[in-house]
């Protein structure tokens, strides 16, 4: 009797556990996007084809016609993903601190309705897109640091069939990373609490991003 009730709790373990990744590779392939793809290194969209394809390309434009601003201040962007052939697309939206990296740089938004969505500070697809005129066009916001410097806007899209399901069909490539310059100067010594002491020298250094001359003022005070 034990034996028994092994056997049917293991068999019918067995048959849940395949029903739920059916269900998972389905709601994968047929809809929502993911993240953590956007770096060549990532090994990209390995579930639709085995390598990228140069028939989707990828491109990124600001509606300011500018990849430079201040700390805290926003860009609005649109990432094209570009394909002749087939009929939908999706997409993965990353802005790190460096080329290949993991950590995320700002802060992405995007509208309600855009067919976007968020993932581990990232932006991907909540649906394909239609590809019309040869291009899908996923447009969102970015909100830079607070601290100057360069970050890397980084992309990968998918164009797909539209049938559903994950196939050889299925051609994606990634974006050349496109630089977003936060302009300012950051202090990184001496700190806001040092004390120094006549006639002792001193060296004051600092970082800084799109900017030309740094002026240094000193006040007795």
């Amino acid at each position: 009797m034990n034996n028994k009730f092994t056997r049917w709790s293991i068999s019918s373990f067995i048959i849940l556990m395949t029903f739920w990744i059916s269900i998972d590779l389905y709601s994968r392939s047929s809809g929502s996007g993911i993240s953590g793809l956007t770096a060549s290194n990532s090994g990209g969209c390995s579930c639709h084809a085995s390598s990228p394809n140069s028939a989707t390309s990828l491109s990124v434009s600001s509606s300011s016609g500018s990849f430079k601003l201040q700390p805290g201040n926003e860009l609005t962007l649109t990432v094209s993903v570009q394909n002749s052939s087939l009929s939908k697309a999706g997409v993965n939206i990353a802005v790190k601190t460096t080329e290949t990296g993991s950590s995320n740089a700002g802060t992405l938004n995007f509208e309600s309705g855009s067919g976007l969505r968020s993932e581990n500070g990232e932006i991907t697809h909540s649906t394909p897109k239609s590809i019309s005129g040869g291009k899908a066009d996923f447009v969102f916001t970015w909100t830079a640091p607070s601290t100057p410097g360069t970050y890397y806007l980084r992309a990968i899209g998918n164009a797909v069939d539209g049938d559903g399901g994950a196939d050889g069909q299925d051609q994606h490539n990634w974006m050349t990373p496109k630089q977003i310059v936060v302009a300012g100067v950051n202090l990184t010594a001496p700190t806001a609490s040092a004390n120094w002491c006549t006639p002792t020298n001193q060296t004051i250094t600092w970082t800084s991003a799109g900017i030309d001359n740094v002026k240094i003022e000193l006040s007795d005070n």
